[in-house]
């Protein structure tokens, strides 16, 4: 966390207007930056924002929280984050996150986030930024070697993955690609695989008449019990209840 030194904090408070550093984040269209108050309402944002939460303009998104343009369960997944950054004070460092575009496509972001206080020293919120893993800049180095990893994820989500296919395509071996993938973004990648399948699923059950047996099969699972069953474990209801429920 940075301490500003004193030289710092003479130049801050002559600032007339501070919000002013806000309109920075207008000229760079690679990041999506949002500010919150306790409540997770979003108070701030950047039209990469908006753009990204399929929205026209940035007033379309202040005053709404997560859950008003995600899953609950990733929504639910955001709060306790800033609940944690808040309560504990400690920044959030280039969190790897799969969120969902507004095509229903699994995209990996870089997550940062610090708590925001008041001038009585009391947290009142949260700033943030999140980058597409597709973005230059060295702190995205490291990603990027399983770049063609992630696309063939995508690309094949429907066949038959083994882990030494991916292994191939990132010229690793196995061991080497499970332990530097789990680093950085915190699953095996074979449980990524698994997210992007479902994440296909849940896009066909919602936006297509698709049978569960036809869509298991579109997505690279064995059947409609195998879909069925990871899909309860993953978002705690049956297929036909997500359909209804999202329907």
């Amino acid at each position: 966390m940075i301490t500003l030194d004193e030289r710092q904090k003479q130049f801050c408070e002559q600032l007339d207007d501070r919000s002013r550093f806000i309109e920075l984040f207008r000229f760079l269209p690679d990041v999506y930056f949002f500010c919150k108050d306790r409540e997770g309402r979003f108070i701030f944002a950047n039209q990469a924002e908006a753009e990204a939460f399929g929205v026209g303009s940035i007033d379309d998104i202040i005053g709404k929280t997560d859950f008003d343009f995600f899953e609950p369960e990733l929504a639910e997944k955001y709060l306790q984050e800033d609940r944690q950054v808040m309560e504990t004070g400690t920044p959030v460092d280039n969190k790897a996150w799969l969120v969902p575009n507004m095509q229903g496509r699994l995209n990996w972001y870089l997550s940062s986030k610090m708590p925001l206080y008041s001038t009585d020293g009391q947290v009142i919120g949260i700033a943030g930024v999140m980058r597409d893993l597709s973005v230059s800049g060295t702190v995205l180095d490291p990603y990027r070697q399983f770049s063609e990893v992630l696309s063939y994820v995508q690309e094949h989500y429907a066949d038959k993955i083994e882990v030494g296919d991916l292994a191939s395509t990132a010229h690793m071996s196995v061991s080497t690609l499970e332990r530097k993938f789990s680093e950085l973004f915190h699953i095996s990648p074979m449980q990524y695989v698994m997210q992007v399948r479902l994440q296909a699923a849940s896009e066909m059950l919602v936006h297509t008449t698709k049978s569960v047996g036809e869509i298991a099969i579109d997505c690279g699972f064995y059947d409609q019990s195998h879909l069925t069953r990871h899909f309860k474990t993953a978002r705690e209801m049956t297929p036909l209840q997500y359909r209804k429920r999202r329907g």
